[in-house]
């Protein structure tokens, strides 16, 4: 099912607003969206948009900045009060 082109006109603004590239995110992590959302349990890759979608920009912002200010050799991972939890894979 296509989404209408308000929805990803939206979805492409608060995009816009993020302090890194989507092709600089991208190009150094995957990453990882787990916990309770929804009513039921996932545990799914999501890209950048995804991301936002679920965390919101607020939350997808500072996990980013711990995500590139750590240097460690395999995975930062961030956790929320609503039980889920992010976590950005280096590449």
């Amino acid at each position: 099912m296509k989404e209408s082109s308000s929805n990803q006109k939206s979805r492409k603004n608060k995009i816009d607003f993020l302090r890194y590239s989507s092709e600089e995110i991208n190009k150094n992590f995957k990453i990882k969206v787990s916990g309770f959302m929804h009513g039921c349990n996932h545990h799914k890759l999501v890209g950048v948009s995804g991301l936002v979608e679920i965390v919101g920009l607020y939350h997808a912002n500072n996990m980013l900045d711990r995500a590139f200010k750590f240097d460690q050799k395999y995975k930062c991972e961030c956790k929320l009060r609503s039980g889920l939890k992010v976590t950005f894979y280096y590449q």
